[in-house]
């Protein structure tokens, strides 16, 4: 896991937003924003939590499954717990 990318991902509050959203459980996208919208309701759009679900994925933070039984696709959390050690530039994830 890359050390920048995942700090540039944790570098805004809606993604932190979207991530405590997921601790709860699964969420498809448009679950995702409906709960964002139904909480935070900031005017964000509906492709703007999908690019940030995006890059949660890409940097390691989310994962991304295919739910058969609902039909659609979930994100949920990868990691409960992140450690960043910033003098040796290195990150733990916490399952």
């Amino acid at each position: 896991m890359e050390l920048i990318k995942v700090i540039k991902a944790l570098n805004s509050d809606r993604r932190m937003k979207i991530l405590q959203l997921l601790s709860n459980r699964p969420l498809s996208s448009i679950q995702t924003y409906q709960k964002y919208h139904e909480k935070y309701d900031d005017g964000v759009r509906r492709e703007t939590i999908y690019r940030d679900l995006e890059q949660l994925t890409d940097c390691g933070l989310l994962n991304k499954k295919y739910s058969k039984k609902e039909k659609e696709i979930k994100y949920e959390l990868k990691y409960n717990e992140i450690k960043i050690d910033l003098e040796e530039g290195d990150i733990k994830m916490i399952k």
